[in-house]
């Protein structure tokens, strides 16, 4: 039973080290993924003045914006830049 447990815990972290890693692997490549998207898109004092005010707004409203919406500001930042970034190429494209 003892060795049994053993196995048992040895095998339940490497599973778990296993997705952690693969995670943290997914989510590396999508950063530099959007790394390169906003370097060929958006690097301009545009980008930088509309990071930061997004940042200050969800600052200064988090708490309406979570009754509001319920969702976590990190990730609704997260989707705001999306969207902006999203625009911008489509904005892009069509002046190329």
């Amino acid at each position: 039973a003892f060795i049994a447990g053993m196995v048992y815990w040895l095998l339940l972290i490497l599973i778990v080290g296993i997705c952690v890693a693969g995670t943290g692997i997914l989510a590396i490549l999508i950063e530099i993924k959007v790394i390169e998207l906003y370097k060929k898109n958006c690097w301009d004092v545009i980008t930088l003045l509309m990071i930061l005010t997004s940042a200050a707004v969800i600052i200064y409203f988090g708490e309406v914006i979570k009754k509001a919406l319920s969702i976590n500001l990190l990730f609704f930042w997260l989707i705001l830049q999306g969207i902006y970034l999203t625009i911008r190429r489509y904005i892009s494209q069509d002046t190329d």
